[in-house]
């Protein structure tokens, strides 16, 4: 089992109120003519955890599940999916690690909602941020 970083507040220190947010993450690279898709590695998943844990303060990474998606041409594409739960002060930061799943996990788009209440969308071409001096696309 993997370690789970959470920073920890002694009992009686109030912390700012936090939501509880969820983003869905495959377990595989979407798929590409003429090749399998491939999984993707524990040193990937450990990489979006510590970015998320950077962040947030901690994350909760929940075991696969059936997922699938409706392809362009009618057809069901089945993806193994994970819930990832992080908690976060407002929508923007969520919005960011939301946006780092994203484009670490090679998506088009990503779902991130508040557990229990609200889904959206967030589609790759939308996120707008610079990571070691270049823009993502």
């Amino acid at each position: 089992m993997k370690t789970v970083y959470y920073k920890v507040v002694p009992a009686g220190v109030d912390e700012e109120k936090k939501t509880l947010y969820f983003v869905m993450v495959p377990t595989h690279e979407n798929p590409r003519p003429g090749r399998e898709r491939q999984a993707f590695s524990p040193a990937h998943d450990e990489a979006a955890k510590r970015m998320a844990a950077e962040i947030s303060g901690g994350y909760t990474f929940v075991p696969p599940c059936e997922g699938g998606w409706v392809n362009p041409d009618g057809s069901l594409q089945d993806e193994p999916m994970r819930p990832f739960l992080f908690t976060a002060k407002s929508r923007e930061e969520a919005d960011r690690i939301a946006d780092v799943l994203c484009v670490h996990y090679k998506q088009t788009s990503v779902m991130v909602g508040i557990w229990g209440q609200e889904t959206q969308i967030r589609y790759r071409r939308e996120i707008h941020f610079v990571h070691k001096g270049r823009k993502h696309k």
